[in-house]
């Protein structure tokens, strides 16, 4: 769908996901205004967005379960498009915490929604994920929700708030499912950061279970440009899977980065890594059908490999300090972060 007018506020732009997005947006239309509306949890930085930040690129901190916060947003800076990237993420972290995932998950999302129903938008574009469909293995567009962990229950109750906003207030929603995502300036929580992390700092590297379970990878840069076509020309009350043919168990993700790094290349993977308890449930794979964005023209262009040493050569360069001292953490099997930390305040 043709944008009337360009003022672009995306909800957790100065995340991982959010940072590549407005990195890819500055690089190819200049002229749109960005509003990075984010309020810099644990997993977000402001660092990530720095760069990009001008006249066009302007970041108002703030929180989606807060609704005075962002319907002031949207209306000093007049935005007619919306993309809710902001979502605590972690499975492992939602196993101890998970009010903490409905809060914004759930309701971050509802009030996004309400804001919308009293003051319209012309597109709202929703992030969801590949796990609100569980570990089926046919998982096209309209496929039911089965998800089998409070993360992925708050992410597939997020999705249906926006499914019944539309129907009852005809909100202008598409949906957006990805695949796991990869790439420089994410938290070290996930299976690839935390990984190289982990290696970089002589460490082993923490492994659920038998590491067997498959997942499939996505750079960020790719799902920008996915995120990119479906906003430009995506088709309302649509649901876009965004999924590569990059599949791996968790534990060749792990051998493949230890190839990747010419200093451990030599040594034996079990040397390198420790094998933990499982989470109570751990999905075996996840399958997404992605003909539907396919047909736009999209398709992932970046290769794992590629992908994989561009992720390291950042964390090379970057990891000793740009998150502080929750990496300490985050880098454990099963993260459990001090509240201090967890809810700290970054400017």
């Amino acid at each position: 769908m043709p944008l009337n007018k360009s003022n672009i506020l995306i909800a957790g732009g100065a995340g991982f996901i959010g940072s590549a997005l407005i990195e890819h947006i500055v690089a190819r239309y200049p002229s749109y205004v960005i509003i990075c509306f984010d309020c810099l949890s644990y997993c977000s930085q402001l660092k990530n967005i720095e760069p990009y930040l001008s006249d066009n690129v302007i970041f108002v901190k703030g929180d989606i379960t807060n609704k005075i916060a962002l319907k002031s947003a949207l209306v000093n800076y007049d935005i007619n498009v919306v993309i809710n990237l902001a979502a605590n993420t972690h499975v492992d972290l939602s196993l101890e915490i998970p009010f903490d995932f409905t809060n914004v998950n759930v309701i971050g999302t509802q009030v996004i929604l309400e804001c919308l129903r009293e003051r319209s938008v012309d597109l709202y574009l929703h992030m969801s994920t590949d796990e609100v469909y569980g570990d089926s293995y046919c998982n096209t567009s309209n496929a039911p929700l089965e998800p089998t962990n409070p993360y992925s229950a708050s992410k597939a109750a997020a999705d249906m708030f926006v499914h019944a906003y539309m129907k009852s207030f005809n909100l202008p929603a598409i949906f957006m499912r990805t695949n796991n995502v990869y790439g420089p300036r994410q938290f070290p929580e996930k299976l690839i950061p935390k990984t190289i992390m982990s290696l970089l700092r002589g460490s082993k590297v923490p492994l659920h279970g038998s590491g067997l379970n498959q997942r499939r990878y996505i750079h960020c840069t790719d799902l920008a440009t996915a995120i990119d076509l479906i906003l430009h020309n995506g088709q309302i009350a649509s649901v876009y899977n965004i999924g590569s043919e990059t599949e791996l168990s968790n534990i060749d993700v792990c051998r493949t980065i230890i190839k990747a790094m010419p200093s451990l290349s030599e040594q034996k993977l079990e040397d390198l890594i420790e094998f933990t308890k499982d989470r109570p449930y751990n999905d075996s794979r996840y399958f997404m059908n992605s003909s539907l964005i396919e047909s736009l023209g999209w398709k992932p262009h970046v290769s794992f490999e590629s992908g994989l040493a561009d992720t390291i050569a950042w964390y090379e360069a970057n990891s000793s300090d740009w998150w502080g001292p929750i990496t300490e953490y985050a880098l454990q099997a099963f993260p459990r972060y001090p509240s201090s930390l967890l809810h700290q305040n970054k400017i």
